[in-house]
């Protein structure tokens, strides 16, 4: 897999067509990290398919897609054959100023 160090790998991870499922056979910490990216692709209805061609070519099946617009929540729940289920959140977008204001009043507790 080839590293991508530019900033819009960092902040816009979506731009990215989903990577082959030939680099995660067998490793579930890659396939992980690629869920987590792919969980910033677009939940809006003419744009779902994108999220589903990516989790169906990694052999996985999305069973509920998770979107809160009034707190800017979204997640969707994925199954592999097994019905091993992967529940990925998007984190922070930084480009949604709700986003950053959302973590920045987050209380910290010990």
């Amino acid at each position: 897999m080839q590293y991508d160090p530019t900033l819009d790998a960092l902040l816009r991870p979506q731009l990215r067509d989903p990577l082959g499922p030939e680099l995660f056979a067998g490793q579930d910490d890659t396939l992980c990290a690629e869920l987590a990216r792919l969980a910033y692709y677009s939940f809006a209805p003419d744009q779902l398919a994108r999220l589903e061609r990516g989790l169906a070519g990694l052999g996985l099946s999305p069973t509920h897609l998770i979107e809160d617009r009034q707190r800017d929540t979204q997640a969707f729940v994925a199954l592999d054959p097994q019905h091993t289920a992967y529940v990925v959140f998007r984190g922070t977008e930084s480009a949604v100023r709700r986003d950053v204001i959302s973590d920045a009043l987050f209380l910290r507790r010990p």
